[in-house]
């Protein structure tokens, strides 16, 4: 999805709303956004960070430069 609200590009481009349903239960938010959606009302989504959040992200940040690195180095041989 892409909204077109402030918020971090992470989660307002080309970011993903999971929630999930199994039989007999409730929809469960499963993405971090969908999480903020079902936990805070609009216009607050990103006023704080969760510490799993925090750290996911730095994991994601760490994971993309590598590949990118790694794909610079492919195109330099």
């Amino acid at each position: 999805m892409n909204c077109n609200i402030p918020g971090p590009r992470y989660f307002t481009r080309k970011g993903g709303i999971t929630f999930e349903k199994r039989e007999g239960q409730e929809w469960e938010p499963q993405s971090f956004l969908a999480k903020r959606i079902a936990t805070f009302p609009p216009g607050s989504w990103f006023d704080h960070i969760e510490p799993d959040e925090q750290d996911a992200l730095e994991r994601a940040r760490k994971a993309s430069a590598n590949e990118r690195r790694e794909q610079f180095r492919g195109t330099a041989d």
